[in-house]
């Protein structure tokens, strides 16, 4: 997997600081759940999920159950899926994993999505991406601040047997994006996705999920600023 250029950490240091002291508030991201996309005929990535991987253009048609016993990895991508009409802007989200049966399931592969031009911090807990554990990820000072379906986060999963792995709070600090503005205002994540195998399906918090290539994730449109 692609190496992930780390910078800023100061500036996510005194955003994380501040996320910490402050309350939850109705601000841009209010009403942002995450959901989950995998297309099971998608085996060999070249190194990068989020190219691979059709995303579709509406959190309905995202494919949230993968296949299960075989030998081949599942590929989901982690989507912040946020309300029509409103207008997100995020430096960092935290997010972490439930329960889950790591024996069944074993995530082989992990990380952040890192949008062109921009470079990344993440501040995973002890044991990450074990059950129970959760992590955070910035952009700060650059600025995810449009789109309603963004790319967020990826997972490589082996599953030997029917199972899920449902995505929720980070274990300490819950699950929350925080805004770009001086103030660092938080907005709690509303819902979480569920990936699915075999005939354990999976969900999102959007709907009946209906398989649909529409784009890449170079056709998700991403703004950042300083």
């Amino acid at each position: 997997m692609r190496r992930l250029s780390i910078v800023s950490c100061a500036a996510f240091i005194i955003i994380f600081s501040a996320f910490l002291a402050t309350s939850s508030s109705a601000g841009p991201n209010e009403g942002s759940v995450l959901a989950v996309h995998t297309d099971s005929r998608v085996v060999d990535t070249g190194g990068d999920p989020f190219r691979a991987l059709q995303i579709p253009s509406h959190c309905d048609e995202l494919s949230p159950t993968g296949t299960s016993g075989g030998s081949n990895i599942q590929w989901f991508i982690v989507l912040a899926v946020f309300p029509d009409g409103s207008s997100p802007e995020y430096n960092t989200c935290v997010f972490g994993l439930g329960p889950y049966d790591p024996a069944g399931t074993y995530v082989a592969a992990f990380g952040p999505f890192v949008p062109p031009g921009s470079a990344i911090l993440e501040i995973p807990s002890d044991g990450w991406p074990l059950p129970n554990t959760g992590t955070a990820v910035s952009y700060a000072p650059s600025c995810a601040d449009d789109g309603a379906i963004q790319p967020l986060y990826y997972f490589g999963i082996y599953a030997y047997g029917d199972g899920t792995i449902g995505l929720g709070e980070h274990p300490v600090h819950g699950g929350v994006f925080v805004e770009c503005g001086a103030a660092h205002a938080t907005d709690e994540i509303e819902e979480y996705g569920v990936m699915g195998f075999g005939s354990a399906a999976g969900k999102n918090p959007c709907g009946e999920p209906i398989l649909r290539e529409e784009g890449t994730w170079s056709q998700v449109k991403w703004a950042y600023r300083k």
